[in-house]
């Protein structure tokens, strides 16, 4: 099978050299400016056209550019991530070298709390957890629990909130001596 966007059977060289000229003219192709650049009648350009299908085979040519462009874009892509990975790893392990060589006992409590906030993000981010956090209120958090039991949750909610808090505020206060 001859591909639609090459010479087909019994097509001439004059119209094949006429429907490349429309094919490789892209997006704003038109039938007007191959006659231009060929200085041919309208009417020999509409014959060449619908006998040798001309819409159809650029179509098929436009999509057969479109894909061979997604998959250069999808190896792009891949090989990006493998860059990605690989780079990834050094400096994981870099930074595993340097931590098991970290005193904690001299860290600011402020860095401690940094740490902790990374190392759960990242943490989240490998296993595809949610990594952000969304305002919500007790009541969207409970829509499902019975009414009898969200005042109960909600007072639960309340006190540990007030509790986590509370914790982080001291360890943001505390000096290492």
């Amino acid at each position: 099978m001859i591909l639609p966007w090459l010479r087909q059977k019994n097509e001439s060289e004059k119209a094949f050299r006429a429907f490349c000229i429309y094919r490789d003219m892209g997006y704003d192709r038109t039938k007007e400016a191959v006659r231009k650049k060929l200085k041919k009648s309208p009417a020999l350009i509409d014959k060449w056209s619908n006998k040798y299908n001309w819409k159809d085979r650029v179509l098929a040519y436009d999509n057969y550019l479109e894909q061979k462009k997604l998959k250069e874009q999808e190896k792009q892509i891949e090989e990006m991530n493998k860059r990605h990975i690989d780079l990834s790893l050094q400096i994981q392990q870099k930074i595993s070298e340097r931590l098991k060589s970290l005193d904690v006992d001299k860290l600011h409590p402020k860095d401690l709390i940094v740490w902790f906030q990374v190392a759960i993000q990242i943490e989240r981010l490998a296993r595809g957890a949610v990594t952000e956090n969304k305002k919500m209120t007790t009541e969207s958090k409970i829509e499902f629990i019975p009414e009898d039991k969200k005042d109960l949750l909600n007072v639960i909610y309340t006190k540990s909130t007030k509790k986590i808090s509370n914790i982080m505020e001291k360890l943001n206060n505390e000096k290492v001596e």
